[in-house]
């Protein structure tokens, strides 16, 4: 029953707890309650989480990004050895 479950998932990722409970109770003659099926995603190591979302950086945007960050870095050194002095 968990394969036919993580079947129905992997068919719509999208897909409501409801919606995948309605699918895997067609047919059925006991009906499983959708807690159930959540509990038994979860353990499968399927979670409701949203993706995270990465900004595109074009290639001349990310040679910017790099020029400034190697001309700061001289001067992060030199405020972390003025707080070390005046510590």
């Amino acid at each position: 029953d968990t394969r036919r479950i993580i079947n129905i998932v992997k068919d719509n990722r999208q897909q409501s707890i409801d919606e995948i409970t309605e699918k895997f109770n067609t047919g059925l003659e006991i009906l499983v309650s959708s807690k159930t099926i959540r509990r038994n995603l979860h353990e499968s190591g399927f979670f409701g989480r949203a993706g995270l979302r990465k900004p595109f950086i074009s290639e001349e945007n990310r040679r910017k990004q790099l020029k400034r960050c190697l001309e700061r870095k001289d001067r992060v050194l030199l405020l972390n050895k003025m707080i070390y002095f005046f510590s």
